[in-house]
């Protein structure tokens, strides 16, 4: 039974050391639907995924410090930590993430109704320049893609996409508005982010499709919008750390904060916005890998295992040498083989 699986991959009889928090403020309550997907013949073997080293990694990836030892912040680096998170305790500063215009928020709600229609979407973007401009560079972007002539109009894409994908390059070009961070101290952490909020989206939809459960272009949804909370970090880290001009930071010494924080975040910033339930259910889930065991929406254990994909396929692809094979990494963060080859088979080829 899958469910067998799910314990197995989720459970563990030694327990991780958990990272602390000192978020004084608790997630929005939400009611947590017993959806877990059930009766599925893909079983595993049994497995415990290291999700504190995992995503230990992939911070340090996001911030320039891959692979480090573990650094202990000198009185300099523990008074910017106090400072970001003091700020972060509080009211989030819009300057953090700014907020998306009001059309394009409408719209990203809308999204998750399974009942817009093309014409609803096309009267959002309409209204748009920016945001049309933007959904035809992605229509036509290798990753997007779906004919070999070049997509011309809004009309055409529609034509030619269908709802399904036109609903994930809108979904992409609302988000990618977000993810235009300057460079100042951490060179790659927009570009890693932006990818791996797309990777984690695609992950969640395949992941629906094979489970056969919920929808996948709400999937796709939580998938791309579940790191906004390292955004809000980024913008205050940067904040902080502009009254230390003289100072190079070490991603290394940073990367916990993103770690401990970013989830809760996510979900309070998703609450302030007001998108669905579903969404706000499945970032609030993530809070607590070992709630996953238990009750959970279906999102919510998509979302688990997607971004725990994502976030070792980020790793694998700097990491993976003819000394550092794919096979030993799998093992090393016990991240469950067919379901890495089940949704990024190509991926797993190129690193084979």
């Amino acid at each position: 039974m899958l469910f067998g699986f799910f314990k197995k991959l989720f459970s563990s009889s030694k327990p991780k050391p958990q990272p602390s928090s000192t978020f004084p403020e608790s997630p929005p309550s939400i009611e947590i639907a017993k959806t877990v997907p059930s009766n599925s013949s893909s079983e595993a073997s049994q497995t415990d995924c290291d999700y504190f080293s995992l995503s230990t990694s992939f911070n340090e990836l996001l911030l320039g410090a891959q692979l480090q030892a573990n650094q202990a912040p000198n009185a300099l680096e523990l008074d910017i930590i106090n400072s970001v998170e003091k700020l972060l305790s509080g009211q989030i500063p819009e300057s953090a993430v700014p907020r998306l215009p009001d059309v394009a928020m409408a719209l990203l709600k809308e999204l998750a109704n399974d009942n817009i229609s093309p014409e609803a979407i096309m009267s959002y973007i309409n209204r748009d320049p920016a945001l049309a401009s933007e959904v035809l560079a992605m229509s036509n972007s290798a990753l997007f893609r779906v004919s070999e002539g070049q997509i011309v109009n809004l009309d055409k894409a529609l034509m030619v996409l269908g709802l399904n994908n036109l609903k994930t390059i809108v979904s992409s070009a609302l988000m990618k508005r977000l993810m235009v961070i300057a460079p100042i101290y951490f060179r790659m952490f927009g570009q890693h982010l932006w990818q791996h909020s797309l990777d984690c989206g695609h992950a969640c939809r395949a992941l629906a499709t094979f489970y056969g459960k919920g929808d996948p272009n709400n999937a796709y949804l939580v998938g791309l919008m579940h790191d906004v909370g390292k955004l809000a970090i980024f913008g205050v880290l940067t904040q902080a750390l502009g009254q230390h001009l003289d100072y190079k930071p070490r991603g290394s010494v940073f990367s916990a904060i993103v770690r401990d924080h970013s989830q809760t975040l996510s979900a309070r910033i998703a609450s302030q916005w007001g998108l669905p339930d579903y969404l706000l259910t499945a970032l609030a889930e993530q809070q607590d890998t070992r709630a996953l065991v238990g009750d959970c929406s279906i999102y919510g254990f998509i979302l688990n295992q997607a971004n725990m994909l994502a976030e070792f396929k980020a790793i694998a692809e700097k990491a993976v040498t003819p000394e550092q094979r794919i096979d030993s990494l799998l093992v090393q963060y016990n991240i469950p083989l067919h379901l890495f080859r089940e949704v990024f088979p190509e991926d797993f080829i190129a690193l084979s």
